[in-house]
C-alpha cells in the first residue's frame, strides 16, 4: 500500500526548498576579498566549524546553485500542489461545517387521544438542530388499518403554510379525527392506527429538506381510563414511508 503525504510533510519540503534557494542566493553575493573564499565565508556565517564539514555542506550548496532553476520550479510546483490541497481540504470542511450546523427536524410521537365520538393523533416536531429552520411547512394523517405492516400510503401535498421553527423549539399538531368505522374498531382494540405525514423546510444553508415519517399504534394496547389517550410509549417507528435527508 502507497503511503500517504502527509499535508505538513508538503510544508516541510516547500520551506526547505526555499530556504536553500534563499542561501544559495546569500553566497552568490559574497564577494570576500581574501583569496581563501570557503574559509572566508565559513569564518563569516559559522564561526569556527570543521572545515571539512562545511566543505561538504559547501559542496551541496554548489550543486544547489548549479541547479538553481530547476530548485525554483520544484518549490513553485510542491507550493501549488500544496495550494490546491488546502482548497480542497476548505471546501471539505465547508461541507462537514454545514452538515454538523444544520437545521434537523424530529418527529415525536404525542400519543391517540380517544374521546367518546372522536380519536385523534398527536405528534411534535422538534428542531434539534443548530440553526432554525426556514420555510417550515407539513402535513399530518391519521389512519386505521387491520394489517400491520401497512405499505400504501397516499402522497399528498404540503400545506403552503409557511414559518420559522427555532433552535430547540417544538411544533405540536393534531391529525384530523377518525371516521366513525375506524373509532369504533380502536375502541373494541382491534388492528392498528398509522400517524404519518411529511416535512419540508430550509436547513439555514438555503438548501431544501424533507423529511417523510410514521408511527404505529397498536390498538390492543388500549387506552388509559383516567386520561383517555393511548400513550406515546406504544408508538413504534413503522417500517415504510419513514425517510428524509
Amino acid at each position: 500500500m502507497r503511503r500517504r503525504i502527509d499535508g505538513w510533510t508538503i510544508i516541510l519540503a516547500a520551506v526547505l526548498f526555499i530556504a536553500a534557494d534563499c542561501f544559495v542566493a546569500l553566497l552568490r553575493n559574497c564577494q570576500p576579498a581574501e583569496q581563501h573564499y570557503e574559509q572566508y565565508c565559513a569564518e563569516k556565517y559559522y564561526g569556527l566549524l570543521d572545515t571539512i564539514v562545511y566543505r561538504l555542506f559547501a559542496s551541496g550548496v554548489d550543486w544547489i546553485g548549479l541547479h538553481h532553476d530547476l530548485v525554483l520550479a520544484a518549490a513553485t510546483i510542491v507550493i501549488a500542489w500544496f495550494t490546491i490541497v488546502l482548497a480542497r481540504l476548505g471546501r471539505r470542511q465547508i461541507k462537514d461545517s454545514r452538515i454538523l450546523h444544520r437545521a434537523y427536524i424530529r418527529v415525536d410521537p404525542r400519543g391517540l387521544e380517544i374521546t367518546p365520538k372522536k380519536v385523534y393523533g398527536h405528534i411534535a416536531f422538534v428542531n434539534v438542530g443548530h440553526l432554525p429552520a426556514q420555510e417550515f411547512q407539513n402535513n399530518v394523517f391519521i389512519q386505521w388499518s387491520d394489517m400491520r405492516d401497512l405499505e400504501q400510503f397516499d402522497e399528498r401535498a404540503i400545506e403552503p403554510t409557511k414559518m420559522i421553527l427555532p433552535i430547540g423549539a417544538e411544533a405540536p399538531r393534531r391529525t384530523d379525527a377518525l371516521i366513525e368505522q375506524d373509532r369504533m374498531a380502536v375502541e373494541i382494540g382491534e388492528g392498528f392506527v398509522y400517524v404519518w405525514g411529511e416535512v419540508a423546510y430550509k436547513d439555514g444553508f438555503e438548501n431544501p429538506r424533507w423529511l417523510k415519517f410514521c408511527h404505529r399504534y397498536r390498538c390492543e394496547a388500549g387506552k388509559d381510563v383516567a386520561s383517555g389517550w393511548i400513550a406515546k410509549g406504544y408508538a413504534r417507528l413503522h417500517h415504510h414511508h419513514n425517510d428524509g435527508d
